[in-house]
């Protein structure tokens, strides 16, 4: 069998001995060419695409919650939301921006960080980088939320149902 590297030398080799005077006449080799077969009879069952789709295989996106000016990610601080005496519940909240790029969502994380007085979350649902604003058990909370954001610029904010932290007390 002849690989590609010589097939192309043998080609190029052919039409430069025919660019030669019109009395000499050389002819090109013919290559073997056979079509690709599949063996479909042994096929392995964990190469197949809804093997891999199981729920073993689903990844929870890591969420950092940011408490002040200080990042903190839950899985290497050590402490737990339980020893910080708080409970994740279904609740709601106010996401401002979607975006596949890390450093508008920085900084976007970072003004709303200057400009709300409730939580600001960055999370990582690949692809999106999502930032959501707040802990809201209910759904008026929740809308009165969206509208301060409005007020102070993120038109676009919309509500999302979603765990939030709330604190035992």
């Amino acid at each position: 069998m002849i690989d590609r590297g010589t097939r192309t030398a043998a080609v190029l080799l052919a039409a430069l001995i025919g660019c030669g005077s019109p009395q000499t006449a050389v002819k090109a080799p013919v290559l073997e060419t056979r079509p690709l077969q599949e063996d479909t009879t042994g096929q392995d069952e964990s190469y197949k695409v809804g093997s891999l789709l199981d729920e073993d295989w689903k990844i929870e996106p890591r969420q950092y919650p940011y408490h002040g000016r200080r990042v903190k990610s839950l899985e290497t601080s050590g402490d737990t939301a339980a020893s910080r005496g708080e409970l994740a519940v279904l609740g709601f909240r106010v996401q401002i921006l979607t975006t596949t790029d890390y450093h508008r969502a920085m900084a976007v994380r970072d003004e709303a960080l200057a400009k709300f007085t409730a939580e600001v979350y960055l999370d990582y649902e690949p692809p999106n980088y999502k930032v959501r604003v707040g802990n809201c058990i209910n759904a008026d909370d929740a809308e009165a939320l969206r509208s301060e954001a409005k007020t102070l610029g993120f038109a676009d904010a919309w509500i999302v149902k979603t765990k939030v932290i709330v604190r035992k007390d």
